[in-house]
């Protein structure tokens, strides 16, 4: 596998299924080639809130637990590397992960 030297950050979202697991996996690989910074990220769906329902406590509950995935995907895939970072952010996950894409 050819994998550029000058890459400085690998950008990772997460779903936490199998298949962005195996993309978590092999940007690992590519980070100790590169020693590229890996920005592994999460995102959450916005509350809603109307009618009567109101999920802003649950979306404050489902931030902490994708909050906790996270630290253990890096204690378990990345344990000591001081070049991962973890974002979760809220929104609508496609636009996320494009915005925060232009931002690295």
């Amino acid at each position: 596998m050819s994998t550029p030297t000058h890459w400085k950050k690998i950008l990772v979202p997460t779903d936490f299924s199998e298949d962005s697991l195996t993309a978590m996996r092999e940007a690992q690989k590519f980070q100790q080639l590169t020693q590229a910074e890996v920005v592994l990220m999460h995102v959450t769906e916005p509350p809603f809130e109307g009618l009567r329902i109101q999920t802003g406590e649950l979306q404050h509950e489902v931030k902490i637990s994708a909050t906790k995935r996270m630290e253990a995907l890096v204690a378990g895939h990345f344990h000591g590397n001081p070049h991962v970072t973890t974002l979760v952010k809220e929104g609508r996950a496609g636009d996320v992960i494009c915005d925060v894409a232009r931002m690295q």
